[in-house]
């Protein structure tokens, strides 16, 4: 008798891992999904000088290469730029998360930065 329920419990263990494995591989398609339905919001922090226009020309390329959609928000306001912890402009946001500081990236290299978020 014990053998059997050794053979009973080794089937549904089976079982057991290959529906786990199937819930997570769903899991992984149901999230990446839900990214693509959510528009990403970039924010192109600084005064407004062209620095910062040359940031945000760079950043619609980036998009338009990589076909992601985005909102693009130019935040001018100086307390609203020192909330991010940025003392150097232009700064580049993606999804509240600050990915470069006082540099105007090129469009190779936001799209670099963009593909980690997809």
């Amino acid at each position: 008798m014990d053998a059997v329920l050794v053979k009973v419990l080794r089937v549904f263990n089976g079982i057991f891992i290959g529906v786990n494995w199937l819930l997570n591989l769903l899991f992984d398609i149901l999230i990446k999904k839900v990214r693509e339905w959510i528009s990403m919001i970039i924010k192109i922090l600084g005064s407004g000088c062209k620095n910062c226009e040359t940031l945000k020309e760079n950043t619609e390329k980036a998009l338009k290469e990589t076909g992601i959609e985005a909102e693009i928000i130019k935040v001018n306001d100086l307390k609203d730029v020192m909330a991010y912890g940025v003392m150097s402009t232009p700064a580049l946001v993606i999804d509240e998360k600050v990915v470069s500081v006082g540099k105007v990236l090129k469009p190779k290299d936001i799209v670099k930065i963009l593909e980690t978020y997809k």
